[in-house]
Parts: C-alpha cells; sequence; structure tokens
C-alpha cells in the first residue's frame, strides 16, 4: 500500500487508501498485491484464486478502479451507475475525476454488490485460457 502511495498528493493517497480499506474489509475472497496491471506500473492488485477481480491505479486523470465482476455482471454494473458519484464510469473501471465528490460508503456498498455476486465463472474461463496456452506451448 505504501508504495503505491509515493508521489500522490496527501489527499489522493487518503482516498486511496480509504478505498484498499473498503476492498479488502467489504470482500474477504480477495488477497492484495502491488504490481503491473494493463498499463499501469504501479497497481495495487486484488485476486481471488488467483484471477484478478478488482485494481486500483493512478492515472493522469486520477485513481481509476477496475472491476471485472463489473465488467462480467450487469447488476453490478447498475449499481454502480445508480450509486457511484464523483467518477467517469466505463463498462470494467471508474475513474475518480471529482475526489471530493466521490461517495466512500456508496463504494463499499458497491464492494459488497461486487462480492455477492458469482465470480466463479470469470475464474473458470481464465483457467481454461491458461489451459489452452499452456498446451498451444507444447
Amino acid at each position: 500500500m505504501d508504495e503505491f502511495c509515493q508521489g500522490l498528493d496527501d489527499m489522493t493517497a487518503g482516498l486511496a487508501r480509504a478505498i484498499h480499506d473498503g476492498v479488502i474489509q467489504g470482500d474477504k475472497a480477495v488477497t492484495m498485491s502491488f504490481g503491473a496491471y494493463n498499463n499501469a506500473k504501479g497497481a495495487l492488485r486484488y485476486r481471488e484464486k488467483n484471477v484478478i477481480k478488482y485494481a486500483l491505479t493512478d492515472t493522469v486523470r486520477g485513481l481509476s478502479f477496475h472491476s471485472m465482476v463489473m465488467y462480467s455482471s450487469d447488476e453490478t454494473l447498475r449499481f454502480a451507475r445508480a450509486r457511484l458519484t464523483g467518477v467517469r464510469l466505463k463498462k470494467a473501471c471508474f475513474t475518480i475525476t471529482a475526489p471530493e465528490a466521490f461517495d466512500l460508503p456508496g463504494f463499499r456498498d458497491f464492494i459488497g454488490c461486487n462480492a455477492r455476486q458469482n465470480f466463479q465463472p470469470v475464474i473458470e474461463r481464465y483457467a481454461r485460457r491458461a489451459r489452452r496456452k499452456t498446451s498451444a506451448a507444447q
């Protein structure tokens, strides 16, 4: 967590810590690691059964939160559209464009909504993909 917050201003670092706490407390199935995610060299990656479920990145536009659950679940996407404020929402992620307007209790509820979804089909899809890559390489 500290490595991710290095170089962030105090407000952004505080928001990142609050988001991290919301994920860890709201979804007990995930473990956190620090590393690359998409084009971001330094990201907080939250995995369930070795599949990235969420990621938090710092972009030029602000903090971005990625959710594979939101990508695979229309219910979670609808929940995000209805409850998250201060964000620019896409299919699989949102960028916090107005940190002062970001609703942390709404985010915690969003994580709860994510945690209640069945993530197993996504895990299985990535496992099949990994098996295909392994067999193709042999």
